[in-house]
C-alpha cells in the first residue's frame, strides 16, 4: 500500500502551465520542474538534476543500468515519500529508439515525463511529475510523487472482505479507464498488474516508458495490453467470468468511444487467450502470479561499488569502497569468511574480471556492463522471489579498475564449512528425513528452472543445519547460471547432470522420488521423460 501527504489526483485539479526549465545550460545539465513543486522542491535544497540523481534511499526495483529508489525529503518540518526513477546511463539505443517513437534524442525518464503531461492534458488519472533532467554524466532521472491511499491490484483483487458488488464495480471502472487512454491514444504496453493502483475504486497505471501514440483504429496495440494484463492476474485472483465481464465492458466503452475499432468478444477472448498463455511462459511474468513475498530492497552506498540491503548499510564502513572488499591483491573466485559490523558472519566472495570483449558488445548494444557478482545478485534475489532457499545476499558491488579489467564481490549469509547434499547423505540413514530432502530436492530444482537458472552440479546443494530443522539449501553462487525460459529438453538434460553426481549413493527409487518432487502431477509433460532420465542416470554408475 502507498502512502502520500500529496492531495489526490481526483481532489485537486490538475492546472496547466509552462515547465521550468532550472539550469539548462551544458555545464550543469538540465533539470525541469513542474510548476506545482517547485517551490517545495526548492526549500528540499534538490536545485539541480545532480542534486536529484544523487539523493539517497531504498532501490524497491530495478534493471542493470537503471533502477527505482523510495525517497524520503524534508523541507522545514514538511516530511513527503517520492519516487526516483534513475538511469546510469543512456545508451545511445535508448536514445534511438525514443527518437524513432516521436519523443526526440532523449532519455527514458524524459520520454515517461512527456508521456506524464500527455496524460494529465487529457485529464486521465496519471501519477504527478515533479521534475525530470540529466546531468553532464550523461545519468538521467524522473521523480515521481507517490500515491494517496492506493492499493495495489493484486492486493484488492486478494481481499477477501470486497463484495461481490464491490468487485463488479472495479471491473467496470477498471475497463472503462482502460478504454479511454486507448481512446485518447495512448498504448499501454507495460500494463501488468504489479503497475496498477486502486483508490476508492478508481484505477491508475504506472510506468509509461514505453507508451507510444496509438492510431484510432488500431487493434494490435489493445489486443497485447489486454493480454499481459491477463497474463500478470494469477487465476486464483480473478475468476474467469470476471475476466470476461471486464472485456464486455472494455468493448462497450470503447465502442461508445471509438467505433471504428472493430472487436468482437468472442474471438477477442481467443486472442487474449492465446496470447497470455504464451507470455506465462516467461519467468517475469510467473513471478507475478506467485503469492505476495517481502520486498527486496538495496541501498547504494557508493553508486554500483557498492550496494547493501538496508540492515547491512546501516553498519556499512566509511569510505564505503574498502577491504576486505576491494583490494589489490584478488584471486578470482575466492570466498572468505568474514563478521560484518554487527559481528554477524558472512561468506565474501571476490571476483576479478578482464571482459573487453563482453563491455565492447554492451557499449554497442547502449546497455550496462554486468559483473559476474551483480550477476549473482541478480540470480540470488530471483530465486528468492520464487520460493527458494538461498543464502540471504547482504551487499555486492562492482568497479572498473582500468579498460579492460573489473572487480566486484558479493556478500550474504550462507557459511562456508557448511556440506554438501551428496555428503549429508552418504551418511543419513534415517528414512523419513532422507525422502523429505530428495522431494525438496525436485521442487528446488523445478523453482529453478521455471526462474530460468540452472546449477551444473549437485555441490550447489547445500545442508545447512539451524535450531529448528536441517534445512537443504540453494547456493547459486557456485556453478549457477541464468539462461532464460527453458524448454522441456533443456529441463531434462539438466536434471540428469545434476543426478548423475549422487548416482553412487541414490538407487533408482531414490532418483524417482526427486524427480516426482519436481514434477508431483502425473499428467505434466515432464514425466513422459522420467523413464529417459533414470536410464541415463543409472547408465553412469
Amino acid at each position: 500500500m502507498l502512502v502520500n501527504l500529496m492531495p489526490p489526483v481526483d481532489v485537486e485539479p490538475i492546472l496547466r502551465e509552462p515547465e521550468i526549465v532550472v539550469s539548462p545550460t551544458s555545464q550543469v545539465g538540465r533539470f525541469v520542474v513542474h510548476p506545482r513543486y517547485r517551490q517545495w522542491l526548492y526549500r528540499c535544497g534538490i536545485t539541480s538534476a545532480k542534486d536529484a540523481i544523487d539523493l539517497p534511499g531504498e532501490i524497491v526495483s530495478g534493471h542493470p543500468s537503471r533502477h527505482v529508489m523510495q525517497v524520503t525529503l524534508k523541507a522545514g518540518a514538511s516530511v513527503r515519500t517520492v519516487f526516483l526513477k534513475k538511469e546510469h546511463a543512456v545508451g545511445w539505443r535508448v536514445r534511438w529508439r525514443n527518437w524513432r517513437d516521436g519523443f526526440g534524442w532523449v532519455s527514458r525518464a524524459e520520454r515517461e515525463a512527456m508521456t506524464l503531461q500527455r496524460l494529465e492534458e487529457h485529464g486521465l488519472p496519471t501519477p504527478h511529475c515533479i521534475a525530470y533532467g540529466e546531468d553532464t554524466q550523461g545519468r538521467a532521472f524522473l521523480l515521481i510523487d507517490e500515491l494517496v491511499g492506493h492499493r495495489e491490484l493484486r492486493d484488492v483483487a486478494a481481499d477477501a472482505n470486497l463484495s461481490w458488488e464491490e468487485r463488479r464495480t472495479l471491473i467496470g471502472q477498471f475497463a472503462n479507464t482502460l478504454a479511454d487512454i486507448h481512446h485518447a491514444g495512448f498504448t499501454t504496453p507495460d500494463l501488468a498488474s504489479k503497475h496498477v493502483f486502486i483508490r476508492a475504486g478508481l484505477p491508475m497505471i504506472l510506468d509509461w516508458q514505453c507508451s507510444v501514440p496509438m492510431m484510432p483504429n488500431e487493434t494490435v496495440p489493445r489486443v497485447e495490453a489486454l493480454a499481459h494484463l491477463n497474463a500478470t492476474l494469477a487465476d486464483w485472483l480473478v475468476t474467469p467470468r470476471e475476466r470476461l465481464r471486464f472485456l464486455q465492458r472494455y468493448l462497450k466503452r470503447m465502442q461508445e468511444k471509438s467505433p471504428e475499432v472493430k472487436l468482437e468478444l468472442k474471438p477477442l477472448a481467443t486472442m487474449i487467450r492465446t496470447i497470455a498463455q504464451y507470455l506465462r511462459g516467461k519467468s517475469s511474468i510467473r513471478e507475478q502470479c506467485q503469492p505476495r513475498s517481502t520486498q527486496q530492497r538495496l541501498v547504494w552506498l557508493a553508486d554500483e561499488q557498492v550496494c547493501a540491503i538496508p540492515v547491512i548499510a546501516k553498519q556499512w564502513p566509511t569510505p564505503a569502497v574498502c577491504e576486505p572488499y576491494y583490494t589489490n591483491d584478488v584471486i578470482d573466485g575466492e570466498r572468505l569468511s568474514i563478521r560484518l559490523g554487527d559481528d554477524r558472519p558472512a561468506t565474501l566472495l571476490r571476483f576479478r574480471t578482464a571482459d573487453p570483449l563482453g563491455r565492447g558488445f554492451a557499449f554497442l548494444r547502449g546497455k550496462s556492463w554486468r559483473s559476474r557478482a551483480s550477476k549473482l545478485a541478480r540470480m540470488l534475489f530471483a530465486l528468492e522471489k520464487a520460493g527458494v532457499d538461498v543464502p540471504q545476499l547482504y551487499a555486492f558491488g562492482q568497479r572498473l579498475t582500468s579498460l579492460t579489467q573489473a572487480d566486484s564481490f558479493l556478500v550474504h549469509n550462507l557459511p562456508t564449512a557448511t556440506v554438501t547434499l551428496g555428503q549429508w547423505l552418504g551418511n543419513l540413514t534415517q528414512l523419513k528425513p532422507r525422502r523429505r530432502l530428495l522431494s525438496q530436492l525436485g521442487a528446488n530444482l523445478r523453482s529453478m528452472h521455471d526462474t530460468g537458472c540452472t546449477v551444473q552440479t549437485p555441490d550447489s546443494f547445500r545442508i545447512v543445519h539451524d535450531q529448528k530443522r536441517t534445512r537443504l539449501v540453494v547456493d547459486p553462487t557456485l556453478t549457477g547460471q541464468l539462461v532464460g525460459i527453458m524448454d522441456e529438453s533443456s529441463r531434462v538434460q539438466n536434471i540428469i547432470i545434476v543426478l548423475r553426481d549422487l548416482t553412487t549413493m541414490l538407487p533408482k527409487a531414490d532418483c524417482l522420488r526427486i524427480l516426482k518432487g519436481y514434477e508431483p502431477a502425473k499428467t505434466a509433460p515432464i514425466r513422459k521423460s522420467f523413464s529417459l532420465i533414470l536410464q541415463q542416470v543409472t547408465a553412469a554408475r
